[in-house]
C-alpha cells in the first residue's frame, strides 16, 4: 500500500463560520478530511469571506464594480474563547484567494 500525502489544510481539521443561508443565526463547519466521527471535538476559528472584482481587489459596488463569481477571499480572524491564533493558523490570517467550485 502506497502512502497517502496528506496537505497542509487537511492538517488543519475544519474551521467554524457564520452561515449566510440560514434564517436564524447559526454556523457552518467545514471539513477538509473525513471526520464525521469528531465533528463535536473539531476547535472552530472565526473565518471571514469577502467578495473580489477579478483584479482581486476587494468588491465594493454593484454600480462601479464587476463581482469575481469564480473567486474571493478568506481569512481566519478569531480563536476560541478569545485566545492566540496557533502558530499553525497564524498563516491563515491575512487575506487569501480562494477559488470556488461550480
Amino acid at each position: 500500500m502506497g502512502t497517502k500525502k496528506r496537505s497542509y489544510a487537511s492538517a488543519i481539521f475544519g474551521v467554524q463560520a457564520p452561515s449566510t443561508r440560514s434564517s436564524t443565526p447559526g454556523n457552518m463547519v467545514v471539513l477538509f478530511d473525513d471526520q464525521s466521527k469528531n465533528v463535536a471535538s473539531i476547535t472552530p476559528y472565526g473565518v471571514e469571506f469577502r467578495r473580489i472584482t477579478p483584479a482581486g481587489v476587494p468588491f465594493a459596488s454593484h454600480a462601479t464594480d464587476q463581482l469575481d463569481y469564480l473567486a474571493g477571499d478568506v481569512r481566519v480572524v478569531t480563536s476560541p474563547a478569545a485566545a492566540p491564533l496557533p502558530a499553525t493558523i497564524t498563516g491563515f490570517s491575512p487575506w487569501q484567494r480562494v477559488d470556488f467550485n461550480h
